[in-house]
C-alpha cells in the first residue's frame, strides 16, 4: 500500500477567493462610478464630484455601492436622480410653500443597468484565475 497524504487549505483558499470577489466587486463599482460621473448632470460640477464607492463587508458577505452627494448634497442627489412631486410640503401644522416639481435626471439608476453585465463578466474573469 503506498503512502497517500491529502493537505486541506481551507482557509487559505478561502482567503484567497474572499480577496478576489472583493477585488471584483470593488472594479465592479468603479465602472458604475465612472459611467454615473460622466451621466451626471453638471449645473456646478459639486454633486459629479461627490460620486464615490463604498464597501461593505461581513463575515459571509461582501458588497459594495455607489454614493453621490455626500453629506452635503444627498438631498440634492436624490432631487437629480428621482425628481419631486411640486406639492406643497407640510411643516407640522404650518403650510409649506408651494414648490414647482423638479424633473428626474437620472444617472445612478442608468449606470447600474448599462454596467450589469460588465460587472459579471469582471467577477467571472477574476475568479478564473
Amino acid at each position: 500500500m503506498s503512502n497517500f497524504r491529502l493537505d486541506w487549505n481551507g482557509a487559505q483558499l478561502t482567503a484567497e477567493v474572499r480577496g478576489e470577489c472583493r477585488e471584483a466587486i470593488r472594479e465592479g463599482a468603479e465602472a458604475i462610478a465612472t459611467d454615473a460621473r460622466r451621466l451626471c448632470p453638471v449645473d456646478s460640477g459639486e454633486l459629479k464630484n461627490t460620486i464615490e464607492v463604498a464597501t461593505w463587508e461581513k463575515p459571509d458577505a461582501i458588497g459594495a455601492y455607489v454614493k453621490a452627494g455626500g453629506d452635503k448634497l444627498g438631498h440634492v442627489a436624490r432631487f437629480v436622480e428621482l425628481g419631486t412631486p411640486g406639492t406643497t410640503y407640510r411643516a407640522g401644522k404650518r403650510k409649506g410653500k408651494s414648490r414647482r416639481p423638479i424633473k428626474a435626471k437620472p444617472y445612478l439608476r442608468p449606470s447600474l443597468k448599462r454596467n450589469r453585465t460588465l460587472v459579471q463578466e469582471k467577477f467571472r474573469n477574476r475568479l478564473k484565475q
